[in-house]
């Protein structure tokens, strides 16, 4: 009984991994919903349905990606008490491709967004998952 009991235990790192997931998962959607949000002047009615049918179509596809790239970072992995260069080059490094990716992938699949959207989400992602 005692060993099941440890086998199903669910260590501290464990549940900050998880958090920091959900974190991400937020912060990677609401980084370019509030971009979209910026550009038509902080009025939600005034952002056009091509556009923002655009971004939530491609949301979920932008939420699996992004959180594949940080994984494959080890962004998940590192102990962010005593974060390092090399952490930063990995926030930076997600941060490109995950940019790259939701240029490239929201204006093939979907809709061509207006140019700062794309830089806010940008930015306000960087800002977000450092």
């Amino acid at each position: 009984m005692l060993n099941i009991r440890r086998r199903l235990k669910i260590e501290h790192w464990q549940v900050i991994a998880f958090l920091m997931i959900a974190y991400d998962i937020i912060m990677v959607n609401f980084s370019y919903f509030l971009a979209l949000w910026f550009r038509f002047d902080c009025q939600f009615t005034e952002i056009p349905r091509i556009y923002f049918d655009a971004f939530a179509l491609f949301a979920p596809i932008y939420t699996i990606v992004c959180i594949i790239v940080f994984a494959c970072l080890k962004m998940y992995n590192s102990i962010w008490r005593f974060a390092s260069f090399q952490e930063l080059v990995h926030v930076v490094l997600a941060s490109g491709i995950t940019t790259v990716t939701h240029v490239v992938g929201i204006t093939l699949l979907f809709q061509s967004m207006p140019i700062s959207y794309y830089i806010f989400g940008a930015g306000f992602q960087f800002v977000f998952t450092l």
